[in-house]
């Protein structure tokens, strides 16, 4: 199961649902610096898990390789409007 939602400039696609279990949280670039990013999680017994990825809807745009292969292995058709 995984949420897609949509603000001005950014694409959020959320993987993980699991709140309360969250010990804390980073963000690792993918690809260039600043652009498509990873949200990982730490759960309370240590594990890491993908919490989500955010998009720069530039990218999506502009049809920037990195990005487009993610949103490929995430199955997501993005169409620009």
């Amino acid at each position: 199961r995984k949420t897609i939602t949509k603000s001005k400039n950014y694409l959020r696609v959320r993987l993980y649902f699991g709140r309360k279990s969250i010990k804390r949280y980073r963000y690792q670039d993918i690809g260039r610096r600043g652009h498509a990013q990873r949200l990982s999680a730490q759960l309370k017994a240590g594990r890491w898990v993908t919490y989500g990825y955010i998009f720069k809807l530039s990218d999506i745009r502009n049809r920037d390789p990195t990005t487009l292969s993610m949103l490929k292995k995430l199955r997501i058709k993005y169409k620009n409007k």
